[in-house]
């Protein structure tokens, strides 16, 4: 009876593995502009990131790429969010046992396994590290929903990993999506050209579905949707969190702080004038979370004494600026432009922070050398108070710190 029901088993998860092959393998995959680390027997690469970013893609274009370069040896894809599988911790290796057996010839040096959402499986953590260890098997994992977030994947593997931050697309990247690869605009004059794509990406942000969808009220549907399934999967869920209705207020009030301080006391101040029973100390937990599960960036202002970095206020940036337009329903380009510039530094490894003495300066830079530079962003500088405005923030900046020059960075052009 045991026999016949494993053999059953057997038949369906070697099914369901065949399926997913095929679908790696005839599937078109856009492929992102994100470094690429070579599969390695020593190191797990694991890939976090905000829900919708494209993890689940990059895993599959890696599975792909993998099954081109090695035709002798398929790699083993699934995602084990599949409703078919609901695996105990103890069936994973019979997953390994099917791929064995369908692929004998496989060298042992050739096992290459990719994971998609392997938290939902209890103690996954345990064969993962097995399968490093006993098997030497090449791997690459991610996980992101509420059972476990995509930094704890990283984290239950501290110290066997590289790990990969997928964040949403790039400009170039959304540029090459809408028009199917065409050379990218180098110079001002084609960049203005392209000014339809532009504004529209400033509008509804770079989450790869939505960049492809044409009516704009369905890009707003869809990013009102990741916003809830954020706060109901990833909070409300995860952390075990009662007070709902203040969970939403808090993160609208996040967003309404682009590119500004944040301030706990005042968001405290407020949900109490609104009769919400809460604690500075619930307030800061939120704004962790908001974090941890890649809803927002804070950024320190810029000092050579550490303690004064630490006192003073954080600036906020959310991951994706179409938040802006789709839950406040108040786009606004320049601070959209802003967390643009935002996260490009941080894709490219730069350090960023901010100054604010007595004019601001929106980000400070420090590149592989360590040398800072000042940057101002604005979408326009038609108007003389607001070029006055930036000069003067670039120059108190250079002046404390002793910087030479700045860039102002305007939709239309940079100015040095």
């Amino acid at each position: 009876m045991y026999y016949s029901i494993l053999m059953e088993r057997k038949v369906l998860l070697k099914r369901i593995l065949a399926d997913w092959n095929e679908n790696i393998q005839t599937r078109v995959l856009y492929e992102r502009e994100l470094p690429k680390y070579p599969l390695s027997q020593k190191y797990i690469v694991t890939m976090t990131g905000p829900r919708r970013a494209g993890k689940s893609s990059l895993l599959q274009i890696m599975a792909k790429d993998w099954n081109n370069l090695n035709p002798g040896s398929p790699a083993l894809y699934i995602n084990f969010e599949d409703e078919r599988l609901d695996l105990s911790a103890e069936e994973l290796s019979l997953l390994i046992e099917c791929h064995r057996e369908i692929y004998p010839e496989i060298k042992e040096d050739r096992l290459a396994y990719f994971f998609d959402e392997i938290q939902v499986v209890p103690n996954w953590e345990k064969f993962i590290r097995r399968c490093q260890d006993l098997e030497s098997a090449h791997i690459a994992i991610t996980g992101s929903n509420s059972k476990a977030l995509s930094t704890d994947i990283a984290t239950a593997l501290r110290g066997r990993t590289i790990n990969i931050t997928v964040w949403p697309l790039s400009f170039r990247e959304y540029y090459n999506l809408k028009t199917n690869r065409a050379p990218y605009p180098q110079t001002t004059k084609a960049i203005i050209a392209t000014r339809a794509f532009v504004n529209e990406y400033l509008l509804y942000g770079g989450f790869p579905d939505i960049a492809f969808q044409k009516d704009p009220k369905i890009k707003l549907l869809i990013q009102q949707e990741y916003f809830n399934v954020m706060i109901f999967r990833d909070l409300v869920e995860r952390f075990k969190i009662q007070q709902v209705s203040a969970l939403k207020f808090f993160l609208k009030r996040l967003l309404s702080s682009t590119a500004r301080g944040f301030s706990v006391n005042k968001v405290y101040n407020e949900l109490k004038s609104l009769g919400h029973a809460i604690s500075k100390d619930t307030i800061y937990e939120f704004l962790g979370y908001a974090e941890d599960i890649f809803f927002v960036r804070r950024i320190e202002q810029y000092s050579k004494k550490t303690s004064r970095k630490e006192a003073a206020e954080k600036k906020i940036y959310p991951i994706d600026w179409g938040y802006l337009n789709s839950i406040l329903g108040a786009p606004d380009l320049t601070k959209s432009l802003e967390s643009i510039f935002f996260f490009d530094c941080l894709f490219r490894g730069h350090k960023v922070n901010y100054f604010r003495g007595e004019h601001e300066c929106d980000f400070i830079i420090s590149d592989s050398d360590n040398k800072p530079h000042a940057y101002q962003v604005s979408y326009s500088l038609d108007r003389a108070e607001t070029q006055k405005r930036e000069i003067l923030g670039i120059v108190e900046v250079n002046k404390k710190f002793n910087f030479k020059g700045g860039s102002i960075l305007t939709l239309e052009s940079s100015s040095k």
